[in-house]
């Protein structure tokens, strides 16, 4: 199975290089481990692998908080895209595969 999206960035103006992080929260129960090429994160959820990817820019992760109990949060990790454009529209592209 393999999932497939694309994140759409429109800037009004463009008149330099302008940076954009797009960010995927996980549940606390899921484990994140980077790669060494920096375009692949494996997913490791129950006990199931996945792998989500982007080609064009590098992926890595990042602490956060979930707040999906009502009143309480918890320490988890985000998988986060981020880069460089010039583009009026940048499409960003990227997947989830299961290994």
């Amino acid at each position: 199975m393999t999932l497939m999206g694309t994140d759409k960035i429109i800037k009004r103006k463009i008149n330099h290089n302008y940076k954009f992080d797009i960010r995927f929260h996980v549940e606390p129960n899921v484990k994140l481990m980077k790669t060494q090429d920096n375009k692949t994160i494996l997913i490791e959820l129950f006990d199931e692998g996945w792998k989500f990817t982007c080609e064009k820019y590098d992926i890595n992760i990042d602490n956060g908080l979930y707040f999906g109990n009502k009143n309480l949060y918890t320490e988890n990790q985000n998988i986060f895209i981020n880069g460089i454009s010039n583009n009026q529209i940048e499409n960003v592209t990227w997947q989830i595969k299961k290994i």
